[in-house]
């Protein structure tokens, strides 16, 4: 951090000349709040805020002075800028605000500074990347998982509805990709070309990360087999059928007499029919990763034919 006097600061920042304006609205673009903020001259920042510096002006590139600090990872002038009231959810030309920047930059420690001063962990910038997703982009494991104890919606699309698995299959790095699968993030999502993470791992040559997926699909399939198993469930609802039923000439029967007993009788109803829903919507998931699976070795076949032809336009 620079301990420059603010007055020899301020003379070279505004080219020897010093005005009201300048220290009243900074003037844009390129304020000296900007360039104190660039070069991480803390002193220099505290003593323009507190002479009532306007903190939300744009430089040519649509960055605030908080962008700028994020940016070159400043991390005293991004407090003092956020302890006085700088607008964390701006954003640049690119839609990027500065927890975007924050992220990109690899910089925990100012990520959870611009979240505690409620910095938006949704935002999404033009091509609708959140902050997550960048993260996740960046392939930076320890970034991901701030960002998932933050609260960070994991089943977050982008613009062309790739998911956060998707955007992780490609790399080489498979600690991502682990990561987003025990946060039970769907594994049969398609994007805008009809592709699946496991599309992804496989076509960009990345085989670790594929395995990885489809060993994960195939486990929760077979988890999902067992907790549904024909002969268990058959026996749990007639268990609970029988809780709530009476046979024909029972004369011990014993129907609901009061309004707690008819509450107690509903509210088994109730129950019984929400598991049945479950097991419809389980079925439903099932049904959509089979037959992700199956798309598999054509689109292998289909890959494998294009590789042929691209061999035989070269000779």
């Amino acid at each position: 951090m620079s301990t420059e006097p603010a007055s020899e600061f301020l003379g070279k920042a505004s080219g020897g000349k010093i005005t009201g304006s300048c220290l009243s609205g900074c003037g844009a673009p390129g304020t000296p709040l900007h360039l104190a903020c660039t070069i991480g001259h803390a002193d220099m920042v505290d003593f323009l805020v507190e002479r009532k510096c306007k903190l939300d002006l744009y430089d040519g590139d649509y960055r605030t002075p908080l962008m700028k600090a994020v940016q070159y990872q400043e991390e005293a002038c991004v407090a003092i800028l956020l302890e006085h009231g700088a607008n964390p959810h701006l954003t640049d030309k690119f839609g990027n605000t500065a927890l975007h920047y924050a992220v990109a930059g690899e910089n925990t420690s100012i990520v959870e500074k611009l979240i505690l001063f409620h910095a938006n962990i949704e935002a999404r910038n033009k091509v609708e990347f959140t902050p997550f997703l960048l993260a996740v982009i960046e392939n930076n494991h320890e970034m991901v998982e701030l960002l998932i104890r933050k609260k960070a919606d994991v089943h977050v699309v982008d613009k062309f509805k790739r998911t956060a698995l998707m955007l992780a299959a490609p790399s080489t790095s498979p600690d991502v990709v682990r990561l987003l699968l025990q946060q039970g993030v769907n594994t049969s999502s398609r994007d805008e070309r009809g592709w699946t993470a496991g599309d992804y791992a496989l076509f960009s040559g990345f085989d670790g990360n594929h395995q990885t997926i489809a060993k994960h699909t195939e486990e929760r399939l077979k988890n999902f087999s067992q907790n549904n198993n024909p002969v268990a469930n058959k026996t749990s609802e007639e268990d609970s059928l029988s809780s709530i039923s009476v046979k024909p000439g029972d004369d011990n029967a014993s129907w609901p007499t009061s309004d707690d007993e008819d509450l107690s009788f509903n509210m088994k109803v109730d129950d019984l029919t929400a598991k049945l829903e479950t097991m419809s919507s389980r079925n439903q998931v099932l049904i959509q990763e089979l037959s992700s699976m199956k798309e598999i070795p054509t689109k292998c076949e289909i890959l494998k034919k294009n590789k042929k032809k691209l061999g035989n336009n070269k000779k």
